[in-house]
């Protein structure tokens, strides 16, 4: 598992403190049960590798010094939701959300769940390339792209993005 930078692991898990914290039996201020119960069950479809992450940065965290952890809070809190949002995706696609969102926030909902495992296929470098991809891709071009990208089997996904992005 590829190591990821103390701050962009604990972004991610800012997002999951309210979970951590009901989980931990610790207050969890106005959280309601429903967004815990849909919290729950989005960290519960991450891959395992992503899940892990957020376990190890969450100890991390705890481990912090009280005026740290706060300052990461703050931090966080100080993100718009577009930013916030895109982390509910798991560390490692969050820190890419914001050049994939253009390409992926707006996708009928019956293709939501099969987007979503295709970008956690993804390795770094295709994930970069379709980053780029999306920045130069109209608005109007956004659906066929995605399609392209849902007809290809897994194994040339890499080296399409290689051919598309140009690189």
């Amino acid at each position: 598992m590829p190591a990821l930078n103390l701050r962009t692991a604990w972004l991610g898990v800012l997002l999951w403190l309210p979970l951590s914290h009901a989980l931990a039996a610790t207050p969890a201020g106005a959280v309601h049960a429903h967004q815990l119960q849909a919290w729950q069950q989005q960290f519960q479809r991450l891959p395992l590798v992503e899940q892990q992450r957020i376990r190890e940065a969450w100890q991390q965290y705890r481990q912090l010094p009280p005026e740290q952890q706060q300052q990461l809070q703050r931090s966080f809190a100080g993100l718009d939701r577009f930013h916030r949002d895109g982390w509910r995706l798991g560390p490692r696609l969050g820190r890419h959300w914001p050049g994939l969102q253009p390409l992926f926030a707006y996708v009928e909902p019956g293709q939501q769940a099969t987007l979503l495992a295709l970008l956690h296929e993804l390795d770094e470098a295709a994930l970069e390339r379709l980053v780029r991809l999306a920045q130069r891709t109209a608005p109007e071009q956004r659906q066929s792209l995605r399609e392209a990208l849902l007809a290809l089997p897994a194994a040339q996904r890499a080296s399409w993005l290689r051919q598309q992005a140009g690189a």
